[in-house]
């Protein structure tokens, strides 16, 4: 698979920095999902807002992150395909896909979004995020860990992600297993 963030000049031009909360993002999330119905009219699918911005107080990337969880896997193709007419896909695998707006030619536009495509219950991050919410002071430790990243791997997407990773796993996990219960 071919990744556009693995590119240095990319990596240069679209850095890693974060942004106090702002009250913006869930409207954001909001209209853009009302576009994305309209191109989507009919697909079934469930949106989340997801990702930092999702989280109330704490510092994240300006980028809204949505999942578009399809129903039905057989119309994966046919969303990626819709969506490819007015987003910018940057990969796809089996069934999931990962399409971009907001990467202008001189850098990041006022809104960015991250639009991943996923099958039914392929939504691990909801469960994440839906952790954090419920618990505030994980959520500022997320955040204090995310800062520590942003200072050291600045113009590193893969690096940054992969600092957060077990943290990330660790919550994710305990919220699927309180679900069970």
């Amino acid at each position: 698979m071919n990744n556009i963030f693995q590119d240095k000049e990319f990596k240069k031009k679209y850095p890693i920095f974060l942004v106090s909360h702002n009250l913006y993002w869930k409207s954001w999330y909001q209209e853009e999902i009302n576009k994305i119905s309209m191109i989507l009219k009919d697909v079934e699918f469930n949106s989340y807002h997801i990702g930092s911005t999702a989280i109330e107080g704490i510092f994240a990337k300006n980028i809204i992150d949505i999942i578009i969880e399809v129903k039905d896997e057989n119309e994966i193709c046919k969303t990626v395909k819709l969506l490819g007419e007015k987003y910018s896909k940057r990969w796809q695998e089996d069934k999931r896909a990962f399409f971009v707006k907001g990467y202008g030619e001189n850098g990041f536009e006022e809104k960015v979004f991250h639009i991943h495509i996923r099958h039914l219950r392929d939504i691990d991050e909801v469960y994440f995020r839906d952790y954090l919410e419920k618990n505030p002071s994980v959520a500022k430790k997320y955040e204090e860990l995310k800062l520590i990243a942003e200072e050291k791997f600045r113009n590193d997407r893969e690096a940054y992600t992969k600092s957060k990773s077990e943290f990330i796993k660790k919550y994710t996990e305990i919220e699927k297993i309180s679900r069970l219960q």
